[in-house]
C-alpha cells in the first residue's frame, strides 16, 4: 500500500550513485535512524537471478545492529540510516556497497550487486554488549551462510 509521497523511483543514496533505495511504504514522522542507536529491522536479501540468499522475515526473527558500526554490510549502515520508523524499502547494494570482490563464501558470488526489502522496524539506544553482540551476530550471520552452503551443496 502506498502513502503520498512514496515514489516508483529508486533514489541514490551514495554519491556515486552505487548504493540506491526505493521506498515501497513510508514511515512515520521526519525523523531517521541515528548512528549508534541499535537498529532493529526485518529483511529479505536477494541475488540479482532473483536468487533468496537470507531472510529474516523467513525465520521469523528481526535482526538488530549498531548503526554506523560497521557490524554489517556498508549499504545496511547507509540505508538504513536513511529510512524512517516503519519503512519498508529496497536498498540496491552495488559490490563496493555489499561483500565487494570477494562475495561471501559460496552463497555471495563476487563482486556481486544485492538487492534487499528491508523494514525498519524500530530502533533504539544501541546496546553497552555492543562489541559481544557484533560477534554473535557474525558468528550467527556466518553460521546461517555456512548452512545455505551445505545445503546448497548436497
Amino acid at each position: 500500500q502506498r502513502r503520498g509521497g512514496d515514489s516508483d523511483e529508486w533514489q541514490n543514496i551514495s554519491a556515486d550513485g552505487q548504493l540506491q533505495k526505493k521506498i515501497l511504504r513510508e514511515g512515520s514522522g521526519e525523523e531517521t535512524a541515528p548512528n549508534g542507536m541499535r537498529a532493529i529491522v526485518h529483511y529479505t536479501g536477494k541475488l540479482d537471478n532473483g536468487t533468496v540468499f537470507d531472510s529474516s522475515v523467513s525465520r521469523g526473527q528481526p535482526f538488530s545492529f549498531n548503526l554506523g558500526a560497521r557490524e554489517v554490510i556498508l549499504g545496511w549502515d547507509l540505508g538504513v540510516a536513511s529510512m524512517k520508523k516503519g519503512e519498508k524499502c529496497l536498498l540496491k547494494c552495488a559490490p563496493d556497497y555489499a561483500y565487494g570482490r570477494h562475495g561471501a563464501g559460496n552463497v555471495i558470488p563476487a563482486n556481486a550487486t544485492l538487492t534487499f526489502e528491508v523494514e525498519l522496524l524500530d530502533w533504539r539506544e544501541g546496546s553497552s554488549t555492543s562489541s559481544l553482540g557484533g560477534v554473535m551476530l557474525i558468528m550467527g550471520l556466518m553460521t546461517v551462510l555456512y548452512g545455505v552452503y551445505q545445503y546448497a551443496t548436497q
